[in-house]
C-alpha cells in the first residue's frame, strides 16, 4: 500500500485546493469554500462520491487512510465526521466492503497510524445503527457495545474517575488531589513492562519538562497500578519533582480506566478534565505537554 503523504502547515491552513495525497480520487472543494472547516468537512462528505474509491477493499483502505488524515487534522467539526462515516458505512456496506475491521486497524489498535478512540467510535456508532452491518457477523452487536463503552471511560472532555493512591511517605489521597498545575501528566504504569520503562526513563531525561515541572506549569503523576509494594520500591533516574506513586483502589480490577496500550498516558487540567489520552510515545506526550528542546 502506498505511504501517506503528510500534510505539511500550509496545507493545513488552507485545505489545499489541490488536494491529493495518493491515487484515491478526491473532490474538487467549491472556491466559495474558503473556511479550513468547510473544506475539511466537504473533502470528507464527497470523497465517497467517487466509486472506483470503494472499488475493491485495497482501494478502499487507501481513501479510508486519506479520508482519516483530514479528519485527524482536527480541522472538521466532530458532527461532520460522524455525519461523513454514517454516510460511508452504509455505502461500503453496500459495496462488500468490511469497513469496521479497516476502520478498527487503523484507529482503534495502539500501533495503528490513526490511533484515537475519538476516530474509531462514530465507527461503532454507525455499526450499531445499521442492521444490515450488525447481520454480517454472529456476536458483532455485543462486541461493539463493549467497545463503545470503553471507548466512553475517561472520554476528552469529560472529568478524570479518581482513585485513592499511596505515597511513598506513606499517605493515601485521591490521585486528582495531585492535579494541581495547568497540566498534569498521569502515567499509568507497570514496573516490569519494557516500553513503561522506556517511557519513563525518556521522560525524567527531558530538560523541558523538568524546567515544566520545576515551574509547576506540569505536575508528573506516575502510578504504579496493581501494586504490591510501596511506591518507594521504584526507582526512575532524574525524576525530581515527580509524584511517584501505588494505585490503591484497584484501577484494573474495577476496570476504572481502559488500557489499551502500557503504560497508558493522560494529560489532565488543574479542573480534573482530561485533555490528551492514549498518549502512545515521547514525541506525542511532549507536543501535548507543549514541551520543546
Amino acid at each position: 500500500m502506498k505511504s501517506i503523504r503528510l500534510f505539511s502547515a500550509l496545507c493545513l491552513a488552507a485545505l489545499c485546493h489541490n488536494y491529493a495525497l495518493s491515487d484515491t480520487r478526491l473532490p474538487e472543494v467549491p472556491a466559495a469554500m474558503t473556511a479550513p472547516e468547510q473544506r475539511a468537512a466537504y473533502i470528507m462528505t464527497h470523497i465517497w462520491d467517487f466509486p472506483e474509491n470503494l472499488s475493491s477493499p485495497e482501494a478502499a483502505e487507501q481513501a479510508l487512510s486519506d479520508f482519516l488524515s483530514v479528519a485527524q487534522a482536527r480541522i472538521a467539526h466532530t458532527e461532520d465526521y460522524a455525519r461523513a462515516v454514517a454516510a460511508l458505512t452504509d455505502k461500503a456496506d453496500k459495496a462488500g466492503i468490511d469497513l469496521l475491521t479497516l476502520a478498527a486497524k487503523y484507529t482503534s489498535d495502539p500501533m495503528a497510524p490513526y490511533f484515537d478512540d475519538e476516530l474509531y467510535l462514530p465507527f461503532v456508532d454507525a455499526a450499531l445503527a445499521s442492521p444490515s452491518v450488525l447481520n454480517k457477523k454472529n456476536g458483532l452487536k455485543e462486541r461493539l457495545q463493549y467497545d463503545r463503552a470503553c471507548i466512553l471511560k475517561n472520554r476528552v472532555g469529560t472529568q478524570a474517575t479518581s482513585f485513592d493512591v499511596l505515597s511513598a511517605s506513606g499517605i493515601t489521597c485521591p490521585v486528582t488531589d495531585l492535579f494541581t498545575a495547568p497540566k498534569n501528566l498521569l502515567i499509568l504504569f507497570d514496573p516490569d513492562c519494557d516500553h513503561c520503562r522506556e517511557i519513563l526513563s525518556g521522560l525524567s531525561a527531558s530538560g523541558s519538562l523538568a524546567k515544566a515541572v520545576e515551574t509547576r506549569q506540569v505536575n508528573v503523576i506516575a502510578v504504579w497500578i496493581d501494586a504490591q509494594d510501596s511506591p518507594d520500591a521504584i526507582s526512575i533516574p532524574s525524576a525530581e519533582g515527580w509524584n511517584i506513586v501505588s494505585d490503591r483502589t484497584g484501577i484494573m480490577d474495577n476496570e476504572l480506566y481502559e488500557l489499551p496500550v502500557m503504560p497508558s498516558v493522560y494529560v489532565i487540567d488543574d479542573k480534573n478534565t482530561i485533555i490528551r489520552k492514549n498518549l502512545v510515545d515521547i514525541k506525542t506526550i511532549k507536543t501535548a505537554l507543549d514541551l520543546t528542546e
